[in-house]
């Protein structure tokens, strides 16, 4: 393992550069490492240029990495839990496989304009494989199911095909819309849906709460501003009723507050919603060529489109338009992080 050894700890000091840094980082070491333990990251092209590469194969690679030295901490930070079920309809044979896949794949065909379309298709399976029953190989059908959430999904739009009749790469240009808060409820297990449910039915009290709350805050302030407006003729007098009540009333000994109750669950609880967190995305109309930039959402809510060494204020909306259908920056790899509560 000297090889992933070498690239984990040249990712670690990587990070920790960027962390203290003041000024552009060059990623030089962890790219030699890289290279070194993956050389289709060293090709070249004709003119000695540095051929390009997939994004999604480099995530692949450095998840691969992290898998390998630290596993535990990998499967919880990306590690997509996976229940495949197929059916073989000769025979009725089943069979039940599970593994952990570290991008939740997007297809994209005529009939996709949102992600959750591609997230369907991708999750159904055809496959050949051995029958028992046949002592033949046949037929299994069926589809993968989220068995277990981890706490970042890096979802992947498929962009990118071997075109046989070019003998080379394609890229697909449609556009296929993605949402800023991604629920995956409906692509899990029916033993994940059972988990998730709890948690998901305080997110929506919590919700209805604070939405009664503020509608109550806004009635209350309608309110006073009524009542300011037709007290302000007989002020005088009402205030002097007003204090001579008090006056009259008994003090009264006010009860100290209740200690509030900590859950110690608070902040743990998957919900299976998502907020995206970051866009991978690829300019260009060639899968060999082109250009990767990130785009990045900061901790007060604002994103940053980092363009090489260059960071660029954007909005909201501007991340939203990284749709595809045409020559603009189009997403490939999205980042949700998991909202816990």
């Amino acid at each position: 393992h000297s090889g992933t050894a070498a690239l984990t700890t040249a990712l670690r000091d990587l990070f920790g550069d960027v962390k203290t840094a003041k000024d552009t980082v060059m990623p030089v070491r962890f790219l030699n490492v890289l290279r070194q333990l993956y050389p289709q990251f060293a090709q070249h092209g004709p003119q000695g240029v540095p051929m390009q590469q997939d994004a999604e194969e480099c995530w692949s690679a450095v998840m691969h990495t992290l898998a390998t030295e630290q596993p535990e901490e990998t499967r919880r930070l990306f590690g997509i839990g996976m229940r495949r079920e197929l059916r073989c309809a000769a025979t009725n044979e089943t069979r039940v496989e599970d593994s952990v896949e570290y991008t939740f794949k997007c297809n994209i065909t005529i009939e996709v304009n949102h992600v959750t379309e591609g997230f369907k298709i991708a999750l159904n399976d055809t496959r050949e494989l051995r029958s028992e029953v046949l002592g033949a190989d046949a037929v299994f059908e069926g589809q993968s199911k989220i068995s277990k959430l981890p706490d970042y999904l890096t979802t992947q739009l498929v962009r990118f095909y071997y075109k046989a009749d070019i003998r080379a790469k394609a890229k697909i240009l449609r556009a296929v819309t993605f949402p800023i808060t991604l629920d995956v409820y409906e692509f899990c297990t029916d033993e994940l849906k059972a988990e998730l449910e709890p948690a998901r039915k305080l997110k929506l009290k919590r919700e209805d709460d604070e939405a009664l709350k503020r509608v109550n805050e806004k009635k209350a302030a309608l309110e006073d501003v009524g009542a300011t407006a037709s007290g302000e003729g007989d002020a005088s007098t009402d205030g002097a009723a007003t204090a001579a009540a008090a006056a009259s009333e008994p003090a009264t000994t006010s009860e100290p507050a209740s200690m509030e109750v900590v859950d110690p669950l608070e902040g743990t609880r998957f919900t299976g919603f998502f907020d995206l967190v970051s866009v991978l995305t690829h300019k260009g109309r060639s899968a060999d060529s082109g250009h990767y930039v990130s785009w990045v959402k900061k901790d007060d809510g604002s994103w940053t489109e980092f363009d090489d060494e260059t960071p660029i204020p954007r909005t909201e909306e501007d991340v939203l338009a990284l749709k595809g259908g045409g020559d603009h920056h189009m997403s490939y790899i999205l980042c949700y992080k998991a909202r816990k509560i």
